[in-house]
């Protein structure tokens, strides 16, 4: 019985994770879209770490007193590299989306007993795959502005590590429902 409490646990959090993301991805989204129309917008917001490699989108602060040259503000960078930053959060928040939904159908599954069965295999194939897009796209970032460009590039680490166990439980659960169906045939 404990168990079954801790699945209905992580499938409640699965959907709390599901509205964050949707709540963050339309803030974030809808905060780009805003910039794109309204050059000027969002002059109190502070880059500092944006433009780095890795996953995520943090590096941004709400700073009314930064007015020094070295702090770029966010109404400062040209609307390409806001288009690159929406390109690179949608595809963030995506995979994560992705993530979750095949996580929901996981724990369903082992909720209704049917644990080794090929569609928990296909998830976590697919979550995976995914996290392996994620690695891709945390891999680099760069910032062209004017004269000015960098290229951040890194090994994400982590990023590789989810994918490759994900992967592994994959062949787990594929191992699991071979047993399963052998002994099955033998009853």
């Amino acid at each position: 019985m404990r168990r079954m409490s801790t699945i209905g646990l992580a499938y409640r959090l699965c959907q709390l994770s599901i509205l964050l993301l949707l709540l963050f991805a339309a803030a974030f989204v809808g905060g780009i879209a805003y910039a794109l129309v309204e050059t000027d917008a969002f002059p109190n917001v502070v880059i500092n770490e944006l433009f780095d490699a890795g996953y995520g989108l943090g590096g941004l602060k709400w700073c009314p007193s930064c007015k020094s040259e070295n702090d770029l503000h966010f109404s400062d960078i040209a609307i390409s590299m806001k288009l690159w930053l929406l390109l690179r959060a949608t595809i963030f928040f995506s995979m994560a989306f992705l993530i979750v939904l095949e996580l929901k159908k996981v724990l369903l599954s082992i909720r209704d007993t049917a644990t080794f069965y090929r569609a928990n295999y296909r998830s976590f194939s697919a979550i995976g795959n995914y996290g392996f897009l994620i690695s891709l796209f945390s891999a680099f970032n760069f910032y062209v502005e004017g004269g000015e460009s960098l290229f951040n590039l890194s090994i994400p680490f982590l990023e590789l590590g989810f994918s490759l166990g994900s992967w592994v439980l994959a062949d787990i659960f594929w191992e699991g429902k071979l047993l399963l169906e052998d002994n099955q045939s033998i009853i």
